[in-house]
């Protein structure tokens, strides 16, 4: 409501009753035919013309000052948080002056009126948050619950509660903790962590109670519930390395297995890998307890070292932890190895030359850079690696009959050291022509014709005369051998009466001797 007084000034001030935390509005209003002030006051007056002379108030504030007549109306707006719940007297008073004398304000006299309200700031209702775990609390672990003691949305500038939160089963206060500031700095907070340890299974109705403060009233929530579950299973976490020993700059898979005795449900949360008190970083278990971290090893100096692996655990399962030993080398060794295919081979015609190089400490990236092949002093080539491999196409031709040594040598690059192989050899054997007959051919089907295969050294292959055996195959039935004589030359006879009429393929197969390499030619053969 608002006071009224009448004398030959007037004076109204309007106030109201208000909510700590909110804001209060006064209004004023003043009318006077002769020169005047008007001002307001919380909690204090002022009975002299100068407002300032030695009075105490808690607030001020001057409306106008006026030289003739006129009606003057203003708030004054006072955020309640300032002064707390309680009682406030608001005055306003019009002050005027006898002869006008603006510049002596000892000569002024008082000639007004004022009027006064009562305005009552009461204290406001807080939001109790409370944060229940979202799932069963196993028995033997520790129930963490955060309440929180909110200032409603409208009144968040004014000061965070006080006091004390605590915690009930039924009539049982379970604990009570001293509420601090969360970090809005606006709301009141306490965190409860309470052991489950010999707590029978089951649900549990919890209420939170606020003890209140001068700004704010006693609170009590509504009840959730906790559930105490069976006590966590027991794991154990065992720790594994690849590749290691690691070089240094390439990468490495850290990975933990998360066994539990019992596994009753799928296994969930976080490992983490340190190296005493640097962690290298999290992974997440899989639902088989697995959980892996691939990771580049740089920003370290080469040596050993002792990685842990710590299981976090989750609403079912205990943590564990497990650990081991890295090795990380700045520079790994190789096994260069190379092969032939054919090994023997005979003159003028082609081998594949076929080199490897691989990482001695297993697991580590496939090394790349140049191998170079050598057979004594001669390099036949060098050859860029793909993959840890190469291949080489080498002719013999021009090259006299014997054994020729080959080794490959990898030059290594910045994380793997030069290697070489063992040494192999290529052998290359001298060439034959093989001459094929049959007489008689034509041969009426049933009779018997003879089979005929001549080998010769080709030139340049000195006098020696090939020896060995020839043999003479049908439809990949062996017909029969021939051992070759001193002229080279082996025959067959054989009747016709199981070949096919019409033109029959036969192929004639020389077996080489420690000289000569083998061979091969068709005899087409006509039955009749």
């Amino acid at each position: 409501m608002c006071a009224v007084v009448m004398l030959a000034l007037a004076a109204t001030v309007c106030a109201a009753q208000e909510e700590f935390g909110t804001t209060t509005t006064i209004s004023i209003t003043g009318s006077q035919a002769e020169g005047y002030s008007v001002s307001a006051y919380i909690n204090g007056y002022a009975n002299t013309c100068d407002p300032y002379d030695g009075e105490s108030f808690d607030s001020y504030i001057q409306l106008g000052l006026y030289s003739g007549s006129g009606t003057d109306t203003a708030s004054l707006q006072t955020p309640a948080y300032s002064y707390g719940p309680g009682s406030y007297t608001v005055s306003g008073g019009l002050y005027g002056w006898d002869g006008y004398d603006y510049s002596n304000n000892e000569q002024c006299t008082v000639d007004g009126s004022s009027a006064t309200q009562v305005i009552t700031i009461s204290p406001e209702s807080p939001h109790l948050v409370i944060t229940p775990p979202a799932q069963d609390v196993p028995e033997g672990s520790t129930l963490t619950i955060p309440v929180s003691v909110n200032v409603p949305n409208a009144y968040v500038t004014a000061d965070p509660p006080t006091g004390t939160v605590s915690l009930y089963y039924g009539s049982t206060n379970l604990a009570t903790a001293k509420l601090g500031v969360d970090s809005t700095g606006q709301n009141g907070q306490a965190i409860f962590s309470l052991s489950t340890k010999g707590i029978a299974l089951g649900s549990y109705s919890l209420t939170a109670v606020y003890s209140g403060d001068t700004n704010y009233y006693p609170v009590t929530s509504s009840a959730f519930n906790v559930t105490v579950g069976p006590a966590a299973t027991v794991t154990t976490t065992t720790f594994s390395a690849a590749p290691n020993p690691v070089i240094l700059s390439t990468s490495i898979t850290l990975t933990a297995q998360v066994t539990p005795e019992v596994n009753n449900v799928s296994i969930t949360g976080v490992v983490t890998f340190s190296v005493g008190a640097t962690k290298l970083g999290q992974a997440t278990v899989n639902s088989n307890g697995s959980a892996s971290l691939t990771m580049t090893v740089q920003g370290v100096s080469p040596g050993t070292y002792n990685v842990a692996a710590q299981y976090g655990g989750d609403s079912h399962y205990q943590e564990s932890s497990g650990g081991g030993q890295i090795v990380v080398i700045a520079q790994g060794t190789t096994a260069t190895s190379v092969s032939a295919t054919p090994q023997s081979v005979v003159q003028s015609q082609s081998a594949t030359i076929d080199v490897s190089v691989a990482p001695i400490q297993a697991g580590n990236p496939a090394p790349t850079g140049t191998i170079a092949l050598n057979s004594g002093s001669l390099t036949l080539a060098k050859l860029g690696l793909s993959s840890g491999t190469a291949s080489y196409t080498a002719s013999t031709k021009g090259l006299s009959p014997g054994a020729y040594p080959l080794t490959a040598s990898y030059s290594g690059n910045s994380l793997y050291a030069s290697s070489s192989s063992t040494q192999i050899y290529i052998t290359v054997l001298p060439g034959v022509s093989m001459a094929v007959s049959a007489s008689p051919n034509p041969v009426t089907q049933g009779q018997v014709t003879v089979l005929s295969a001549t080998v010769t050294a080709l030139p340049g292959n000195g006098s020696k005369t090939p020896t060995g055996t020839v043999s003479f195959i049908y439809n990949g039935s062996t017909l029969g051998s021939a051992t070759l004589g001193t002229s080279g030359e082996g025959t067959l006879p054989v009747g016709t009466g199981g070949l096919a009429a019409g033109t029959d393929a036969i192929t004639v197969n020389y077996s080489g001797d420690p000289t000569f390499a083998s061979s091969t030619a068709t005899l087409n053969l006509v039955d009749q």
